[in-house]
């Protein structure tokens, strides 16, 4: 299985972390996912090697109102909030 392929332009691990899944984030780091494969930016679908969004741009935008319909996001919850953090932070998750 490809850990890091994408749907669309999204990485599993991106989908999760916009969520804070973090059963879903654990089960995909103990895959070996990378955790700073970039994602597009807005206008170029196509990450460059300068440019681009990873997982932990995701966990750090506000939600979308157009996702509070999946359940998950109505209420983003401080504790998972922080979990996913610290998960990304032991994956070695580039801040930069």
């Amino acid at each position: 299985m490809k850990v890091n392929a994408k749907t669309g332009a999204q990485t599993p691990l991106k989908i999760a972390c916009s969520y804070r899944d973090t059963e879903t984030i654990l089960v995909i780091l103990h895959a070996s996912v990378d955790p700073n494969v970039l994602h597009g930016v807005p206008g170029n679908s196509e990450p460059t090697s300068e440019r681009g969004y990873t997982a932990l741009h995701a966990w750090a935008k506000q939600q979308r109102p157009w996702l509070q319909g999946y359940g998950k996001l109505g209420e983003l919850d401080p504790e998972a909030t922080t979990e996913c953090f610290e998960l990304m932070m032991k994956a070695e998750a580039n801040i930069h």
